[in-house]
């Protein structure tokens, strides 16, 4: 069966029809665009250092904006979005605050709390939380106390400095919601909750800016570039490296059998892979969790077992083979289970265990939220989800940078691929449909 249409199905077959402009205004307004080689103008190329937080609330940007809460349209000409003061911060909240990889020990990372709740394809609808401290913001301290620590040393987070005030509930919810009722008509409406017992003073500023434009003379590009969910073939062809004992081969090393999540093992996993050098024997060993060195970065963005981009490129394809082989072509899953799966029923199981990262488990606990007691039961805080750079290959716990959401948020599409497999059949060809459909 097949779901009833809704109003934001009618908006998306208008938007690809071309009759309606619904993607024109969206939540495009970076998080957090600051210290970024967008905007980098050293001599060199020290990025970070160059254009640290203390100036971006001071500095016009080249190429792009961030805010908190923003929206704007997609060339982000025009931005919208508010701007917080408690009456303890020295600065308006208007950006996030992070540091950079030479400041934290563990790389590049938002301190703050801010979750999305909801958004629709053609954001005609979308809605963020922030989580604002109703004490001072500890910039000096983050710092300093991750500058100290080790690559080894968990972490120093804002829930570390200012914990007392958080678990007081010393803080507002301040939800942002921003709603379309036509492609150029956009309300904003901004909802504070005081979570403290006594009154607290909280102050908004609506902001609204214009993007530099002096520079390049403007953005050429006039539209969205899409590729049809089907192409009316009525067979496949393959061409493909990769013939089908190949492809056995190389998926027999992802679907290990697991426990609490989708564990990425490295071949040397039971056997250490060991070398000598200078006389030394150095043994590389897997880690489920973060890296004990700085080697290759650290724990910056490209590291950690359970990485969201190359688990969904896995995912896509193999939905694309699955057109090709249906289902006469099975693979072991997991290994040495004597359980074969199609490649399509394999995609859809590694989406689940991404998937339920986020989704509680029987006792009522999210792997992504770790050991953070708080977060875990607090009911203001337990449906509030961070999108984590990688994650724990043991435990599924959140690691890394705590709003990835440039990749991380792919957990949505999955969600969306998983629910296109419960309302078509075959299976396999409303994955690859739906995989069609993102890979732009």
């Amino acid at each position: 069966m097949r779901q009833t249409p809704t109003a934001e199905h009618r908006r998306l077959s208008a938007a690809a029809a071309g009759t309606a402009d619904w993607r024109r205004w969206g939540t495009y307004v970076s998080d957090r665009a600051w210290g970024t080689v967008r905007e980098d103008y050293s001599d060199d190329g020290s990025a970070w250092e160059y254009l640290p937080h203390d100036h971006a609330r001071s500095r016009a940007y080249r190429w792009n904006e961030d805010g908190l809460a923003g929206f704007s349209d997609r060339d982000q000409y025009l931005c919208l979005g508010p701007a917080l003061w408690n009456e303890r911060d020295a600065i308006l909240k208007e950006r996030l605050f992070g540091l950079s990889n030479a400041e934290g020990n563990h790389g590049e990372d938002v301190k703050e709390y801010y979750f999305y709740l909801d958004n629709t394809p053609t954001h005609a609808y979308a809605r963020m939380l922030y989580k604002y401290p109703q004490v001072a913001f500890p910039y000096a301290d983050l710092v300093d106390e991750n500058a100290r620590r080790g690559a080894d040393a968990p972490e120093y987070e804002l829930f570390d400095a200012i914990g007392a005030a958080l678990r007081d509930n010393r803080y507002f919810d301040v939800s942002v919601e921003y709603a379309k009722a036509h492609t150029d008509d956009i309300l904003c409406r901004i909802q504070i909750v005081n979570r403290a017992a006594a009154p607290a003073p909280m102050h908004v500023v609506p902001l609204l800016w214009y993007r530099n434009t002096w520079s390049s003379g403007g953005c050429s590009r006039r539209g969205w570039c899409r590729r049809p969910a089907a192409c009316g073939c009525s067979r496949w062809r393959r061409a493909s490296v990769s013939a089908p004992c190949s492809l056995v081969c190389s998926t027999s090393r992802s679907f290990f059998p697991t426990t609490a999540s989708d564990r990425c093992r490295a071949p040397h996993l039971a056997d250490p892979y060991r070398f000598d050098a200078a006389g030394e024997e150095y043994v590389v060993r897997y880690l489920p969790g973060e890296s004990n060195n700085r080697m290759f970065g650290g724990n910056s963005n490209w590291r950690g077992p359970i990485w969201f981009p190359m688990n969904f490129l896995l995912i896509q394809s193999l939905a694309t083979f699955s057109r090709y082989y249906g289902d006469d072509f099975t693979v072991a899953c997991p290994v040495g289970s004597g359980r074969h799966l199609t490649l399509a029923a394999v995609a859809e199981e590694i989406a689940s265990r991404l998937t339920r990262l986020f989704l509680r488990d029987a006792s009522g606990r999210r792997a992504v939220l770790g050991d953070n007691e708080y977060m875990q039961r607090d009911p203001h805080w337990r449906d509030c989800l961070p999108f984590h750079e990688f994650f724990h290959g043991d435990t599924g716990a959140g690691l890394g940078a705590s709003h990835q959401t440039g990749w991380t948020a792919l957990v949505a599409l999955l969600i969306q691929y998983r629910g296109a497999l419960a309302f078509d059949a075959p299976r396999h060809a409303a994955l690859a449909a739906a995989a069609d459909e993102v890979m732009v």
